[in-house]
Formats: structure tokens, sequence, C-alpha cells
């Protein structure tokens, strides 16, 4: 609760913005502008957590405009972001098709809403940086302190962003050494046993880091967050090659 009280501070430096408090959140409202009205949670909750992971992975925090900006490929999962949007802030905006820079690049779409009162709260409660940020975000501590029902929602959206089903492992990516390591942590708490390693993206020249979940515990996690529909598909031959290389992972946790 005290992150939340040094938020509502902050917002109330903005002399254009006037403040309702009720007992469980505020209300925003510009006195220039668009002078719309947004509803402010004082409280995490699954589906803030499931933002927050979903904005970590793959959303945008503007620097300057205050915009937040989401992209994916799954036009799915978007919509729900759109629901939760609604459902938390009182506020809508639409899908934009963005335009594809190469002709075997996957179709995107973008979310962008412009509101500092959001920004600030994704910025201020869940640590989330302004501008870039691949290798700086980290799992927010708000995440560690909540209850396991905001935790679980939190991992699903990092894993909707950053993860990935294949080799019959879970695994997330990122070039954050530190949201993995969180995330680690978070895992040991629910009783799971991952393990990292880092490699080096030739297309970016970057370093990134990865979590994997093992065969027996990916199937746990599957079990734990059920509306994650996965699914592989593989031959023979390539189940051989990919129980060899699990059998390497294994050996990494000792």
């Amino acid at each position: 609760m005290k992150m939340f009280n040094e938020y509502i501070n902050e917002i109330r430096k903005d002399r254009f913005t006037r403040i309702f408090k009720l007992d469980d959140k505020i209300l925003c409202k510009q006195i220039t502008g668009r002078k719309r009205l947004i509803t402010i949670p004082l409280q995490n909750s699954p589906d803030l957590s499931f933002l927050a992971g979903i904005i970590i992975g793959d959303g945008y925090l503007g620097s300057e405009k205050r915009r937040i900006q989401i992209e994916m490929s799954d036009k799915n999962i978007l919509e729900e972001i759109l629901k939760a949007f609604y459902s938390i802030f009182g506020i809508k905006t639409r899908l934009r098709k963005v335009k594809k820079q190469k002709e075997n690049y996957l179709q995107t779409w973008r979310i962008v809403f412009e509101s500092k009162e959001i920004s600030l709260l994704f910025n201020k409660i869940f640590e989330i940086p302004l501008g870039k940020k691949s290798d700086k975000v980290k799992v927010p501590s708000v995440i560690f302190t909540s209850n396991s029902e905001c935790k679980k929602s939190f991992i699903r959206g990092l894993f909707f962003a950053d993860g990935s089903f294949k080799k019959k492992t879970i695994r997330f990516s990122s070039s954050s050494q530190k949201l993995l390591e969180g995330l680690q942590k978070l895992f040991q708490e629910m009783g799971f046993q991952s393990v990292k390693r880092y490699y080096k993206n030739k297309r970016y020249n970057k370093y990134y880091f990865e979590l994997f979940l093992m065969t027996n515990e990916a199937e746990r996690f599957k079990l734990l967050l059920p509306e994650i529909q996965l699914k592989l598909r593989e031959s023979p031959s390539q189940a051989m090659a990919q129980d060899a290389e699990c059998a390497k992972l294994k050996d990494l946790i000792h």
C-alpha cells in the first residue's frame, strides 16, 4: 500500500489532473484535453499482474508522451489485453495493423494507450522503465508480495510475451538476466525446478538469457495454467534428438 500512496502523491503533482479517492481505487480526470475519467486500482490484482507481465515482455512505456504500447502477432491475446484494460481502467482503444518490414515477417498488431496515470502506475508500482527497457526489466517487487493468483497471472502474461514451448521444455527468453533470475525465484516458490543459460542471438548480435522448465515440470506448468494451449508436434527422430538435448540441460542442474 505504501507504493500506491507514493504513486498517488506523484499524480497529485500534476495541476491538470483532479483526483477522487475511494476505498480501493482513485478516479483521475484531466481538466484539459480529452477530460476522460480513468480508474486506478490501489491494490494489485490478477488482471493487473497479467498486464504487467505482458508489458515487461512485449510492451513499451513512452518517456515523453506517457504512451503505453503493446505489439504482438496473436490477436486473441491482444483482445484479452483490451478487455483487461477496460475492466481495470475503464478506457478503450483499438487494434492497429502494423506494416510488415519484410514479406516473410509475421503480421503483428499494436495497441496504444495515451495515459500518464496508467503509464506512471506501471512505472512506479511495477518498476517498468520508461523508454528502452529490454535489458533492464525485472520481476516487480509487488509481485513477490502478492497472492498466488497474481503470481500465476504475471507468469502467464510474461509467457505470452517471452515464452515458448519447444523440445519438450517451457522456455522464457530475455536480454535481462535480472528478469529471469526473479522468474526462477518465483518458480522455486511454486515448487518448480528450472535451468538458466545464455546464448548469442546472431540476428541481433546480442546475448540473451533463457530459463527452462524441463519435460515433467513443463507438464505441471500446463496443468497450473490450463488456458495456455501448447501443442508439441514432432516426428520420432525429432523426439530422440530432443530427448538428448533435454538430457544435456538436466546436467546443468547438478
